[in-house]
């Protein structure tokens, strides 16, 4: 009799497991069930893998690198990535996640595409995974604040550092000003963008990793009509971005900020951007240059950029604070359908605390506590990845600017600010 039964549940399961889906009760058995094997149905592979999204990516992207397959982002499935590949054999990769460590692989290949590069492909996935996975007891211990949970509530956040009366923008900072930012803000982002690279800005990419490592870092370098008149291998900014890059200590390289508003020919914008790439072509960093919505409509600086990485601000559009999410959505829709296949990264965005207000837009802490947790819930939504602006308030800034920060300059979160996108 219980022989007959475990037959009848087998017979009720497998039809879910093969077909490459899962219902809600069976995701944990499938991820669990599946590591190791690989399904195929049709054209398309499914491999299911005991691991978290970020870390099950990070290691496609490395091994589509080790095959030297060139591969390109397209627009993401729900929640995961997805790459298109120059191959004559795997044509598509689509990582998502099933639940909490546990991530699936599906591969679709050419018509006359060879299923042994796939199977190829899969292993040394798993290869990459083994060698990020040590025993619990090895691992290096993550230094966070004492009690203070490690939500990581941030896509990313825009790191400033001038938060002392009198701080100009370009003065040196002690690093032990750098570290204590780093560390407030290091449990609750997963990436980190600066905007230089020089003096002891420099030790932000390393300050992060010894905070968490897996902490990422988008760094920037500033330029101007004056810092450009020389070629870009005469600029130092320039020349830390690469040496960072080289030394495997950040994940995308920012040339430049809002550039052609600063005086910089888009012509010179695009020859150092393409000069950094060049110097850093063979290494896993995106190459890219932060543009305002403005900047981002032109077709031959985006076209040099390897991910378009735009600051979009609502709050000077300007529309309400309950329209502002809507707006947007309209603005990152606009460009996703301009640059198809290009990914798009929203590089700064955020909604001041005070202020005064500019037409419909009220700059008061309310409508910046509710932008924040509005375009959270946009970005997940829409698998959209965004740099929150600012960490710190910056007295330097003048006007409105001054009162972006999620802590003030004192380093207190603003009321609202943490804890109501913590307790979602």
């Amino acid at each position: 009799m219980i022989k007959k039964m475990l037959f009848m549940v087998t017979l009720m399961v497998c039809p879910f497991l093969i077909s490459g889906c899962a219902i809600a009760p069976l995701i944990s058995f499938a991820g669990a069930a599946y590591q190791g094997y690989t399904i195929w149905k049709g054209g398309e592979a499914t491999k299911y893998f005991n691991h978290d999204l970020e870390a099950t990516y990070q290691a496609v992207k490395q091994s589509a690198e080790q095959m030297k397959l060139e591969t390109s982002p397209l627009p993401p499935l729900g929640m995961g990535y997805a790459l298109e590949t120059k191959s004559e054999n795997l044509l598509q990769i689509n990582v998502l996640p099933v639940e909490k460590n546990v991530t699936k692989v599906t591969i679709r290949i050419s018509l006359l595409g060879d299923k042994h590069i796939t199977e190829y492909f899969y292993k040394t996935v798993e290869d990459n995974l083994a060698k990020k996975t040590l025993p619990v007891k090895d691992k290096a211990p993550i230094a966070t604040e004492t009690n203070v949970p490690s939500n990581k509530i941030f896509h990313g956040l825009c790191f400033g550092s001038y938060i002392m009366s009198g701080q100009m923008n370009g003065d040196a900072i002690s690093e032990g000003q750098l570290r204590e930012l780093v560390k407030k803000v290091a449990p609750y982002t997963k990436w980190l963008r600066t905007y230089s690279v020089a003096n002891n800005f420099k030790k932000i990419p390393e300050m992060a990793r010894q905070h968490d490592p897996s902490l990422k870092v988008a760094a920037g370098t500033w330029l101007t009509k004056h810092n450009t008149r020389t070629a870009p291998s005469g600029n130092e900014g320039i020349q830390n971005l690469i040496d960072l890059a080289k030394a495997g200590k950040i994940d995308i390289a920012v040339v430049g900020n809002e550039a052609t508003q600063n005086g910089v020919n888009p012509e010179i914008l695009i020859n150092y951007i393409t000069y950094v790439k060049e110097q850093i072509k063979r290494l896993p960093v995106q190459v890219t240059s932060g543009l305002s919505l403005k900047e981002a409509y032109d077709v031959r600086i985006v076209n040099a950029c390897d991910v378009v990485f735009v600051n979009i601000y609502p709050c000077f559009m300007p529309v309400s604070v309950d329209m502002a999410v809507s707006r947007m959505n309209s603005a990152y829709m606009q460009l996703k359908n301009l640059y198809k296949g290009k990914e798009i990264i929203i590089g700064e965005t955020g909604w001041p605390s005070e202020g005064g207000s500019y037409g419909p837009a009220v700059y008061d802490l309310a409508s910046a506590v509710k932008y924040q947790e509005e375009i959270r819930k946009w970005s997940i939504a829409e698998g959209v990845k965004y740099f929150y602006f600012e960490a710190f308030d910056e007295p330097w800034e003048g006007s409105k600017e001054v009162k972006f920060g999620v802590w003030d300059s004192n380093l207190t979160p603003k009321a609202g600010m943490i804890k109501s996108l913590i307790h979602r």
